[in-house]
């Protein structure tokens, strides 16, 4: 689906399509742009959440790789806790 690029245009009166959109649209129409906005914000917190604990991981990874590379033995990680 493409959005027409004029659909983000502004009208001669200074406002945006966009809020005549909404100021025309009927209280059902109301009522599921509230819900998938929130939709939206719950699945940007998500991805937000999963992105700061990959980045977490990633340098947990790099810390453990650099102390196990640099144990003598397999068990020196283990044994120095």
């Amino acid at each position: 689906m493409t959005i027409p690029i004029h659909f983000f245009a502004t009208s001669g009166l200074g406002e945006s399509n966009l809020l005549y959109v909404l100021e025309k649209a009927t209280p059902e129409g109301k009522v599921i742009i509230a819900v998938l906005v929130v939709f939206s914000m719950f699945a940007w917190s998500v991805m937000i959440s999963k992105f700061l604990s990959m980045r977490r991981a990633k340098r947990l990874n790099e810390f453990f790789t650099a102390e196990f590379r640099s144990q003598p033995t397999v068990l020196g990680v283990y044994e120095r806790r």
